[in-house]
């Protein structure tokens, strides 16, 4: 019962805080900038027709967008840090398996892990994000935190439980 509390409030932590401000800091000002790329964002993987009928509607899904997901300036402003928070206590949480509760593969660790993953981007997430898609602060956050040990945290957890979903182009 005390790991299952302790994975459950992890899971909560990663959902409700980091997953909300990694999509903040990914889409957040592009939207504003532009929203045609931030709908090519989105929609990586996704089959092209539908993107195009996202694109005709880019302002319509720009201000759905921001509202459902809570997206405004203050939040904004928080975001970097919300998910710094969020790697420091991945690092704060690792046990000796490696793992975040106990010493197996818990929900704690796929939520951090999953959500983590479009800033990471180990080779096995199934939808890569194009780089030249991505806002020049997601890549510079990117690079100033890649050395940290969750970052390696992430690349392990879907090296070990995620597999290969796709060929990799050569």
């Amino acid at each position: 019962p005390g790991l299952r509390d302790q994975a459950l409030a992890l899971e909560d932590f990663f959902d409700e805080e980091v997953g909300h401000s990694l999509r903040t800091l990914l889409l957040g000002d592009l939207w504003r900038r532009d929203p045609a790329r931030a709908i090519e964002l989105l929609a990586t993987g996704q089959p092209d027709a539908p993107i195009g009928l996202a694109q005709g509607a880019a302002r319509l899904m720009r201000a759905f967008y921001r509202a459902r997901h809570r997206i405004n300036p203050a939040t904004e402003a928080e975001a970097e840090g919300k998910i710094e928070a969020g790697l420091e206590r991945v690092e704060r949480s690792l046990g000796p398996k490696g793992y975040l509760a106990g010493e197996r593969f818990s929900v704690a660790d796929l939520t951090a892990a999953a959500l983590l993953a479009p800033l990471v981007r180990p080779p096995e997430l199934e939808y890569p994000v194009r780089e030249d898609l991505l806002p020049h602060e997601v890549l510079a956050y990117r690079a100033k935190h890649a050395g940290r040990e969750s970052f390696a945290w992430v690349r392990e957890m879907y090296r070990r439980h995620r597999g290969t979903s796709f060929e990799q182009p050569a």
